[in-house]
């Protein structure tokens, strides 16, 4: 079958070859239908496709027959699957547990595609995805195969030299994804950037899919908005997003001043379209116009509360203390339920050295959430400070 043509069927090709990847042989996994959907983008691209484990060759030449245009790489412990090197197809000797090793791979065959079919231990999974993951070409795919082998009578043999099991590593990723930064835990280093980057995990019968982010060409989103946004006649709220968008995404401020001001132009004064303004007045480092805006925005909406919580950190930014005092007072006074307007108040006045004030503001505070320890240590010290 031509792997030119769109009715390229890569499930097939593994039947002929007879890979257990495919849907129709003893013990088949049943990946190549999904690899299909997943890897199609990349048919025709020029790209370096790394796999570990070669065995017979025959995943590698799978590879061969659906990618038209890649670089296929090899990875094996075993000196005589070297044999199966000749054309777009290479094979590395080395262990995927050796870092000078692996990064000497992926600094020649920069990876576009990941697929872990090795030894299947846990400890040379995590292991190999910890250190490959962060050299994955940006937008790329890492695949860990054949994962059922880690539950049943062979989990405790493969677990390996690992105290947290494959398993329960890629779940704790997926926790981790689901719960959109939720979850209160503080990462560091190899985990952070894994957090960071990952797109996407999904499972299927037995592997683990998982997507690395691709930047997105900011550039080319905000020249498709304003044409979109000049075509559309757009009404003003559609202005003030696009203006946030761009101050978001470190965009040129300049740009989104002129959103913002056609928003204003508009549709007349709105809360949404001030707190933009503000927001990209005070990046672009014009802190008088910031607080001047914020002024106005105070006067017309004085039941707003975050409007006083805005103008009372502008005016903390000028060292203007006992500005932004009276303006976190007001903030308090309209959202005394929220507890970081006290706490706020509470540094402020304690910074201006009005102490009983200043402990007042922060037993408000600690009485919202008697829990939070920091704020009961501040209250204590407050109070030994002012023999209250």
């Amino acid at each position: 079958m031509d792997a030119q043509t769109p009715a390229f069927d890569l499930d097939i090709i593994g039947v002929l070859e007879g890979a257990d990847k495919s849907s129709s042989i003893s013990n088949s996994w049943d990946y190549l239908r999904h690899y299909q959907a997943l890897l199609t983008p990349w048919r025709h691209a020029d790209i370096n496709v790394i796999e570990i484990g070669v065995a017979r060759g025959i995943s590698l030449n799978i590879w061969r027959h659906f990618f038209t245009r890649a670089t296929i790489v090899g990875i094996d412990i075993q000196p005589e699957c070297s044999r199966f090197t000749g054309g777009r197809v290479t094979v590395e000797i080395g262990s995927q547990e050796d870092p000078a090793f692996l990064h000497a791979v992926c600094a020649k065959y920069p990876p576009t595609i990941i697929i872990d079919d090795g030894s299947h231990y846990a400890h040379h999974i995590v292991y190999s995805f910890q250190h490959l993951f962060p050299m994955l070409i940006d937008g790329g795919v890492y695949i860990v195969e054949d994962m059922a082998v880690h539950f049943g009578a062979s989990a405790e043999k493969m677990a390996g030299g690992t105290k947290v099991s494959a398993v329960e590593y890629f779940l704790g990723l997926a926790r981790g994804k689901l719960a959109h930064g939720r979850t209160g835990a503080e990462l560091w280093g190899d985990d952070r950037y894994i957090a960071d980057h990952l797109d996407s995990i999904a499972f299927i019968g037995g592997a683990v899919l998982i997507r690395k982010k691709q930047p997105a060409d900011r550039a080319a989103s905000i020249a498709f908005a304003e044409r979109h946004l000049a075509a559309t006649d757009a009404p003003a709220g559609q202005h003030v997003r696009f203006a946030d968008y761009i101050i978001r995404h470190g965009g040129p401020l300049d740009q989104a001043e002129r959103a913002v001001r056609t928003a204003i132009r508009l549709g007349g004064p709105s809360l949404e379209a001030s707190k933009t303004l503000i927001e990209l007045l005070t990046r672009a480092g014009r802190l008088d116009e910031a607080v001047q805006t914020a002024l106005e925005a105070a006067a017309t909406w004085p039941k707003d509360a975050a409007a006083w919580e805005r103008l009372a950190n502008l005016e903390k930014q000028r060292g203007k203390i006992d500005a932004a005092i009276t303006a976190m007072e007001r903030a308090a006074a309209l959202g005394p339920r929220i507890l970081h307007y006290h706490d706020q108040l509470s540094r402020l006045l304690q910074q201006q050295g009005r102490l009983p004030e200043a402990l007042a503001a922060a037993r408000r505070a600690s009485e919202l959430n008697p829990e939070l320890e920091g704020l009961r240590r501040r209250v204590a010290e407050l109070a030994r400070q002012t023999g209250g």
